[in-house]
């Protein structure tokens, strides 16, 4: 998945890597960030299966995007590093 800022040209193809996880598994650790993450797109189109849409509005401040960007980032790091048997940063375990 990648994330865009409004006004962002999108890139060729919808994420910057190999897909890290389910993309309702990343809306659920989302909430424990206190956000709703998006909607999952699979099962709606072929080749959406690992998408997710997001939607911000303006009534979202810099702050509200940033924060939803940050803990987004957090969760496809924690995904990441469980894909490859890492664990959490600097050998952390990641909560479940």
């Amino acid at each position: 998945m990648e994330a865009r800022r409004p006004g962002e040209e999108r890139s060729k193809t919808s994420r910057s890597g190999p897909p890290v996880g389910d993309p309702a598994e990343v809306c659920r650790r989302l909430v424990g960030h206190g956000l709703l993450g998006g909607l999952p797109l699979a099962g709606l189109a072929p080749g959406l299966a690992d998408g997710l849409l997001v939607a911000v509005t303006e009534r979202r401040t810099k702050a509200d995007v940033d924060r939803l960007a940050e803990a987004m980032a957090t969760v496809l790091a924690e995904l990441g590093a469980e894909a490859t048997g890492r664990g959490g940063r600097d050998g952390e375990e990641v909560a479940r």
